[in-house]
């Protein structure tokens, strides 16, 4: 098969991050507790956006700088070591993500944003909700490990 066959195909079903005009992101592979995740996370002047995803939920990488595309073995290998980018990660549609959103607003603004909070305030506990330090138990180190003394902090691991 073609190199770009082998592309169409690696990208087939997946949704790209940053979204599509939105530049390049910082991207991150942290590994931690036989588990890796990738980190992309997109900043302006007042707001920055982190999404972490299973890193077996990515399909492709494309390095902004150099516009070589990562897929298939060489993703792999890429995937499996504490790497970093500039560039655009493709996760399955279905990829479950750990969204996290901070932004500085005036107070005015604050009182007018509602996120969809309540729900998840609201929703039943289980073993995968964040602790009150804001990690997941049983995460690796991208969330953060629960260890035999509590929680450790990303990169503690």
């Amino acid at each position: 098969m073609k190199e770009k066959q082998k592309l169409r195909l690696a990208l087939a079903g997946t949704v790209a991050f940053p979204p599509a005009g939105q530049g390049a992101s910082s991207v991150a592979v942290s590994c931690c507790c036989d588990e890796c995740y990738v980190t992309v996370e997109t900043s302006t002047d007042r707001t920055s956006v982190k999404r972490t995803f299973s890193s077996l939920d990515v399909r492709a990488v494309k390095k902004t700088k150099s516009g070589k595309w990562l897929i298939g073995e060489e993703l792999n290998d890429w995937l499996q070591c504490t790497n970093s980018t500039k560039g655009v990660v493709y996760v399955t549609e279905n990829a479950q993500t750990l969204l996290e959103v901070s932004t500085g607003m005036t107070a005015a603004e604050a009182v007018e944003y509602y996120p969809p909070l309540a729900a998840a305030v609201n929703a039943p506990s289980s073993s995968a909700a964040p602790t009150p330090s804001g990690y997941v138990d049983g995460v690796g180190c991208a969330i953060g490990c629960s260890g035999s003394g509590g929680d450790i902090p990303m990169g503690g691991c």
